[in-house]
């Protein structure tokens, strides 16, 4: 049954607690008190099924989690609408990389996997909205079309260390569209690109 807690609560670790609540929730599934083992009352909300079915799910899921060691679920990447509409827009356009990292900060690591910069940039290819062309050296490179640079999208030559380089950067108008069209992006990374 459900593990006493020390006075200060914090002796157990992640990998307890992840246990003690499943357990907890493995019993409350069986229609058992967690603390005492006790049968709970037939007319108990707790009794009810889709309730019990809830609880098994969620226990499954705390299972799971105690096998990845504490370390989060790994569900592919999610963001809801209310977190979205904190996103920091920016006047100064931005690198793809920076929007990604933005928004995984803004997202539970602990459930959600990390959304990598080609689950945007391989849904706008495949929009047209960027296109692969080759550098010098033949190196491809994404680049903004004619359509891209309609909602925002431009690129920018830079020098480094192995010589100049283009980036494409999203302005304010391509902050918001990647946004909007977020949950597209997401699904057609489950899809093959066709």
């Amino acid at each position: 049954m459900m593990k006493k807690n020390t006075e200060a609560g914090d002796d157990m670790t992640q990998k307890e607690r992840i246990l003690n609540a499943k357990h907890c929730l493995d019993a409350l599934a069986l229609g058992l008190d967690p603390a005492t083992g006790a049968e709970l009352p037939d007319d108990s909300v707790l009794n009810r099924v889709e309730l019990s079915r809830c609880f098994f799910f969620v226990s499954g899921l705390l299972q799971e989690l105690h096998e990845r060691g504490g370390q989060g679920l790994g569900l592919p990447f999610a963001l809801p609408a209310e977190q979205r509409a904190q996103f920091p827009f920016s006047e100064r356009p931005m690198l793809i990389s920076e929007i990604c990292r933005i928004l995984n900060e803004m997202a539970d690591t602990f459930v959600y996997r990390q959304l990598r910069t080609t689950t945007i940039t391989n849904w706008l290819l495949h929009a047209g909205f960027l296109e692969v062309s080759a550098r010098e050296g033949g190196t491809p490179t994404r680049r903004p079309t004619a359509l891209g640079c309609t909602i925002g999208l431009s690129a920018e030559e830079r020098s480094g260390k192995r010589g100049t380089y283009t980036v494409t950067l999203y302005g304010l108008e391509a902050q918001r569209f990647i946004l909007d069209n977020l949950d597209a992006m997401l699904s057609s990374e489950s899809q093959p690109l066709g």
